[in-house]
């Protein structure tokens, strides 16, 4: 656990109120647990680099339940992906929020209509001036980032809450009694 995890909030999905779960889709996959992208590489591959807008096959997203309500960050079924509200990458951008990447999703509904106004978000590994870094060093299914205090604040002020957050020393310590080898986070 960092020093200074009391300045930092871990955001994520509100699962309980979201009622929008999504999966990664893309053609050719043959269920949910066919994760080898057309490319070869595996997705959890994709969702560590980021480098969702160079992939050279078209990557989408379809809804796992029924349900129309969508907040600020989509539950991606359980993969490391981070779907996000354009307004909340708007908000970034006026905060002149630094860390991370950032590509349009191609949310789908079952018949293929598409949900506009949501990006996937990678952030970026921790260093000076950036204000957005992965949790837990961000593992393949981590489907949760760190913000600092100061954008967790410019987020509430613009009325960004449809979605979860706490101090990040508190899910750190979350995590911690979770796994069975504590010590294993030490590297992260």
């Amino acid at each position: 656990m960092d020093d200074d995890s009391d300045d930092w909030w871990v955001l994520g999905a509100d699962h309980g109120r979201s009622r929008l779960h999504v999966q990664s889709a893309w053609s050719g996959r043959t269920g949910p647990a066919d994760f080898r992208l057309p490319d070869g590489r595996d997705e959890d591959d994709l969702v560590s680099s980021g480098e969702f807008s160079t992939a050279p096959f078209a990557l989408w997203f379809e809804p796992l339940l029924g349900g129309v309500l969508m907040g600020d960050m989509i539950a991606a079924g359980g993969a490391g992906y981070k779907i996000v509200s354009e307004r909340l990458l708007l908000a970034f951008d006026e905060l002149d929020v630094v860390g991370f990447l950032s590509a349009p999703a191609d949310l789908r509904t079952r018949t293929g209509h598409t949900i506009g106004g949501y990006h996937l978000i990678h952030a970026l590994p921790p260093s000076t001036g950036h204000e957005v870094r992965p949790f837990l060093g961000d593992l393949p299914h981590v489907w949760l980032f760190e913000v600092s205090t100061r954008v967790h604040d410019g987020l509430v002020r613009r009325g960004i809450d449809d979605l979860q957050s706490r101090r990040a020393r508190v899910a750190h310590e979350s995590a911690r009694q979770l796994v069975s080898d504590p010590a294993a986070l030490d590297a992260l």
